[in-house]
């Protein structure tokens, strides 16, 4: 398949599309509960039962409601434009915006029209993402562990992550390349898949670090990346106050930015990066657990073994 063939599909109008649009209604072809009174759960034995990694064209001329998965969900604008919610924040995206959405976040997405092309990439199992991202692993960078967490079990899943104005040539060939493999018979697919999908990923981590090294301006998706990185090397002694000020910002404006742009509050950031640290301590040094408290910020060790078991589930001992 090429890329003349692979815009002539998803142009294509599904029998499904078509019904939406004649009816305005949405065809629940999965079969979601979502008549329960909780949020329900897609299920992924209807959709894995052709491998890992599946691409799905989203069905225009219909809204899907609130919902929420146990795998890893990659949203890509192919054309037009796409508006969910996200943990109740209103997302839109244009053209050549990537939405990463991590495991059970509660999302929907609005109604779209014949021009909004969305493909979404599915990730099946965690072990994908630490094998697509392992590349990246080696360091805490807050952006790259953010897509690391989402191949953890015990770990809190209702984040996501935007790549806005991302288009690059070599992102967009990637992503091209990507889709005309699954969507054409190919020999090795799935290996083809997985090495296209980590050179994706790689080369949008590229372009985060890149848009915040030539940034001159108070765009917001850079700097962003700037506030992430100040936290990063600051993390056991930097406050909201100190980034307000270093940064320009009002408080409360700075504290609803970092939400907006990464799904999580500036506290939470905070902590999982102290966290994170503290199990590298844990696993690599004799240091004791008041010790590693200490160093990453926490001045009562009790408040360092609640947040611990927060975000792992275990004590600091049980963990070592």
């Amino acid at each position: 398949m090429n890329i003349k063939e692979l815009d002539a599909l998803l142009q294509k109008e599904e029998d499904i599309e078509t019904l939406q649009r004649l009816t305005g209604m949405s065809v629940n072809d999965l079969n979601v509960p979502f008549d329960d009174r909780k949020i329900p759960k897609v299920s992924r034995e209807l959709l894995f039962q052709e491998g890992n990694i599946i691409i799905r064209k989203h069905r225009r001329y219909a809204p899907v409601r609130t919902h929420t998965h146990d795998f890893v969900e990659m949203n890509y604008v192919y054309s037009g434009k796409c508006i969910q919610m996200i943990n109740d924040e209103r997302i839109e995206l244009s053209a050549g915006d990537i939405l990463l959405i991590d495991r059970d976040a509660p999302h929907s997405i609005e109604d779209t029209e014949k021009d909004d092309i969305i493909l979404n990439v599915l990730l099946k199992e965690e072990t994908i993402m630490t094998d697509l991202i392992s590349n990246l692993a080696n360091s805490n960078n807050l952006v790259t562990q953010f897509m690391l967490l989402a191949s953890k079990e015990n770990e809190q899943h209702d984040r996501y992550l935007i790549f806005a104005n991302s288009s690059s040539d070599v992102l967009t060939g990637l992503l091209n390349n990507l889709f005309c493999v699954y969507f054409s018979e190919y020999s090795f697919k799935k290996k083809a898949l997985n090495l296209y999908l980590s050179l994706i990923l790689i080369e949008l981590t590229n372009i985060l670090e890149k848009n915040n090294l030539e940034s001159i301006d108070k765009d917001v998706n850079h700097e962003v990346v700037s506030i992430l990185a100040y936290i990063d090397h600051h993390y056991n002694s930097v406050s909201l106050d100190d980034l307000s000020k270093i940064f320009g910002y009002n408080k409360s404006y700075l504290s609803l930015k970092l939400k907006k742009e990464t799904g999580s509050s500036f506290k939470d950031l905070l902590n999982r990066k102290k966290i994170n640290v503290a199990k590298e301590l844990l696993k690599d040094t004799n240091m004791s657990v008041e010790e590693i408290a200490l160093s990453v910020g926490y001045n009562e060790p009790s408040s360092f073994f609640k947040l611990f078991k927060k975000y792992t589930h275990m004590t600091p001992r049980e963990f070592r």
